[in-house]
């Protein structure tokens, strides 16, 4: 919880990666839907990925790690955010996995 606090996307809900596969429907039961995943460094979102892929869920992308994603592609984190915000969450969930 405390990589959450230090940083995170706007609008993004925190679940760490060894209980994503039993929090996830509590979120979303549409297995179509866009899901976008991050950590520190892509590692743990890898596996949260593969994860949730093994359930069914399609459109599933690793962002890979905060710093590299607002170092290389600020703006995209930043869309997000806003499309987050405007979608009220309907169209796109973005999870911050963190280790316990």
């Amino acid at each position: 919880m405390d990589e959450y606090n230090s940083g995170h996307v706007d609008g993004a809900a925190h679940i760490p990666y060894e209980i994503i596969g039993d929090k996830i429907a509590a979120l979303s039961q549409d297995k179509s839907r866009d899901i976008v995943l991050y950590c520190r460094s892509g590692r743990r979102s890898g596996i949260a990925q593969k994860t949730l892929q093994d359930m069914g869920y399609t459109r599933v992308v690793n962002a890979g790690g905060l710093m590299i994603i607002a170092k290389n592609w600020a703006s995209n984190v930043a869309l997000l955010s806003t499309r987050l915000r405007e979608s009220n969450n309907d169209t796109a969930f973005t999870y911050r996995i963190d280790a316990i």
